[in-house]
This record gives structure tokens, C-alpha cells and sequence, in this order.
């Protein structure tokens, strides 16, 4: 049954990280946890090959799109990261208790339907040329509202946004939040991120670069 992380607690952190060390000095490998036909688990969940394979596709079309082709490994580690984030954002929301209104997402939504896109294309032809359906790009759009939103509490529970001492305080909060869903994820060997616990260093991808964010 999947772990659910619980904020703020530290107890819990160190136990996670503690199973880690463990498994790596008894000469385990957490990536014989992730089934052949995934690239990573997420609190007991795995990310498909065929959902990676999906938003590969999708994100390389996208660049192409709008006129910035990316590498391989870019597409790769952007696409790892966005997935695994994607969990944490929604994982943490639920913990929390976190709801966006259906209002809201309707009405990004229509904000979004009404773009222009680059070269001055419709939302139709986005949508045509990248292969994004409408339940992907909703999907898209409900992730960032949830993160929106994780902001938003992480901001009300250090006083609001005139406490003094207000970005400490949620700087704490993310580092917290990150090092928790970290914990919890492990990756395939040819699919490690900054993202992933058994991820040992060496070149840091995508993920790393906001690593203080659940905004990914």
C-alpha cells in the first residue's frame, strides 16, 4: 500500500532515509523496485514507459513547435521531472486536504483555449501540431493550479505574505516538501534525475534546478 508522507515530520523524513541506507548496505539496488515496464515509482505508484513515452513525444513537438529544439537528454530529464513532480504536487495536495475549484479550472482553461500561440497559431493548431489532447492539456493545467495553491497554504501557514520572516519560512517548507517526495521516489537506472533517492550525483538534470519548488 502506498506511503503517504506527512508534512512537517521530521521522524518520518529520517525513517525514510534511514530504509534507504539500509537497502544500499545490504547491497540492494532500490532500482529492482521499479517494474520493467516503468521508468520510476512515485509513494508506491509507477510512471509507465508508455506515459514517459507519451510526454517525450509530446515535449519534443512542443519545442519544435515553438521554434526551440531541445536534446535528447533535455527532453528526457524535463519530461522525468514533470512526471514525478506532477505526483508530489497532486500527492501533497491530498495530504493537505487541498481542492481547486472546478471554477477555476475552467475558467484557466478557457484563458488558455483563447491563447495565441507562437507564430501567431490558434489553440486548434497547438493543439494539432503537438498532439496534446484535451485531457492531457486539462491534466497540464489542474497541476499548476494545485501548485498555485501549495504556495498559497505554504504562504498562510508562515503568517502571510507581510510576516516577516514569511520567505524563510516557506524556503523550510519546500526543502521539506522535496526531501519527503524524494524519499519516496526511485527511478530506473537509465532514467535518474536529481529527483529520484537512489540518484548518486554525477551530471545534474532539470529537476535540480528548482529543487526549492513544488512548482515543477
Amino acid at each position: 500500500m502506498p506511503r503517504t508522507p506527512s508534512r512537517r515530520t521530521a521522524v518520518r523524513l529520517v525513517l525514510a532515509l534511514a530504509a534507504t541506507a539500509t537497502l544500499a548496505a545490504c547491497g540492494g539496488d532500490p532500482a529492482d523496485d521499479v517494474p520493467d515496464d516503468a521508468v520510476a515509482v512515485v509513494n508506491g505508484a509507477p510512471i509507465s514507459q508508455a506515459t514517459f513515452d507519451r510526454w517525450y513525444e509530446i515535449t519534443m513537438r512542443e519545442a519544435s513547435f515553438a521554434g526551440s529544439p531541445l536534446s535528447d537528454a533535455e527532453i528526457s530529464d524535463r519530461v522525468m521531472s514533470t512526471l514525478i513532480r506532477a505526483r508530489w504536487v497532486r500527492g501533497e495536495a491530498e495530504e493537505l486536504g487541498i481542492e481547486v475549484p472546478k471554477s477555476e479550472l475552467e475558467e484557466e482553461w478557457k484563458r488558455t483555449t483563447e491563447l495565441e500561440y507562437a507564430g501567431g497559431k490558434t489553440f486548434e493548431e497547438y493543439l494539432e501540431e503537438t498532439g496534446l489532447t484535451e485531457a492531457e492539456l486539462r491534466y497540464r493545467i489542474a497541476t499548476g493550479k494545485y501548485t498555485i495553491f501549495l504556495t498559497r497554504w505554504s504562504q498562510a501557514e508562515a503568517g502571510g505574505a507581510d510576516a516577516p520572516d514569511v520567505d524563510e519560512k516557506m524556503l523550510a517548507y519546500n526543502r521539506d516538501y522535496t526531501a519527503r517526495w524524494k524519499a519516496l521516489t526511485v527511478c530506473a537506472e537509465d532514467h535518474l534525475i536529481a529527483d529520484c533517492s537512489n540518484y548518486d550525483g554525477g551530471d545534474v538534470g532539470l529537476a535540480d534546478e528548482a529543487a526549492d519548488s513544488p512548482a515543477q
